[in-house]
Parts: C-alpha cells; structure tokens; sequence
C-alpha cells in the first residue's frame, strides 16, 4: 500500500515566469557586478524547480524532494514514528496528519477517503506507535 500526500504545486506557467524573471535579474548583476545578488538570482532560479512529495508506504514516511534531475528523500522508518495525529478541521476537506519522530513533527496533507488506510498501515507497521 502506498498513500501520497496532497501538494499545492505551483502552475508550469508561474514557475517558468519567475524564472525568466531570475535569469533576467542574474544577467543585470553579472553586468553591474554585483556578487551578492547573483547568488540570490541563482537561489531563486533553483527554487522554481523545487519540487516535494510525501508518500507514506510499508517502508516509513517519504519525504522526498527533487530539484531538476536531484532527488534526495528523507525516509523514517516505521520503526523511528513514534506519534501520529489526525487533524480533521484545519485542512477540511482534506485531512492533516501529523507525524511525530523524537522530538521533530512533520505534517502532510491527504484525502479523507486516505486517511483510515494511513492509520491502518501505521499501526500494524509500528504497533507501539502513539494515534491521537
């Protein structure tokens, strides 16, 4: 079983236009030779192609990010969750659930037709975990 979470992504249409906009930005400071603001430019240019996706599946909670052709997860074993929480009015009609590991707590956001299977894997992956 595999559940993927809910992302606001932003329109290809957007995302394209801030970049524009970044490469414009970094020509103008190359040529005006202001150092500072390239790597700004630079940082913007990268945050146009950010992408995340959380997927909660047999292994652990996915909290996996893409930047172009970079992928990084960052993966907690069902082993390491320790909470998990489900908050049904502040994303309605979505649900948030909350994932607790030590002492950091990471929220995503899923249909409310996904959440009782999210519960379900949680708790028979991870039996000691704590559901509130």
């Amino acid at each position: 079983m595999e559940f993927r979470g809910k992302v606001q992504q932003r329109k290809q249409s957007v995302r394209y236009a801030f970049a524009v906009l970044a490469v414009v930005l970094l020509i103008l400071e190359i040529v005006h030779k202001q150092w500072f603001y390239v790597i700004l430019a630079v940082l913007v240019i990268l945050a146009c192609f950010y992408e995340r996706e959380p997927v909660v599946n047999e292994k652990g909670v996915d909290f996996s990010s893409k930047v172009f052709t970079l992928e990084m997860h960052d993966l907690w074993p069902w082993e390491a969750v320790t909470a998990i929480e489900a908050d049904y009015k502040k994303k309605a009609p979505d649900v948030l659930i909350r994932f607790g590991k030590e002492v950091t707590i990471r929220e995503i956001t899923f249909d409310a037709a996904d959440v009782n299977g999210v519960m379900e894997l949680a708790k028979k992956m991870n039996p000691n975990i704590i559901i509130g």
